[in-house]
């Protein structure tokens, strides 16, 4: 991180807000989930509410999740300040 992007923004300036928001609903696994669509379309209109470009993905593969997820980490030096949310399963695994 640079030393600029630490100093808070001065009054008035207008910030570049980017989000990447998932919502995963449906699983191979037949273990869905009700409302992550619906989490990620309410936190899409509430951030758009307040000035983000919102990047969505509604359902996405692992390839498709990855690619987006790239895609938001390209584009975010661009960006005042940044925002992730998912909504879904989560799982931990160990990296080495």
């Amino acid at each position: 991180m640079c030393a600029s992007r630490i100093w808070p923004i001065p009054p008035g300036a207008k910030q570049h807000k980017l989000a990447l928001v998932i919502g995963n609903t449906i699983y191979e696994s037949g273990n869905s989930l009700r409302n992550p669509v619906h989490d990620a379309n309410d936190m899409t209109t509430a951030l758009e509410s307040i000035g983000f470009k919102v990047m969505k993905g509604l359902d996405l593969k692992y390839n498709d999740m990855k690619s987006q997820l790239a895609e938001f980490v390209r584009r975010i030096e661009k960006y005042d300040l940044v925002l992730f949310f998912f909504s879904g399963h989560g799982t931990q695994s160990e990296v080495s």
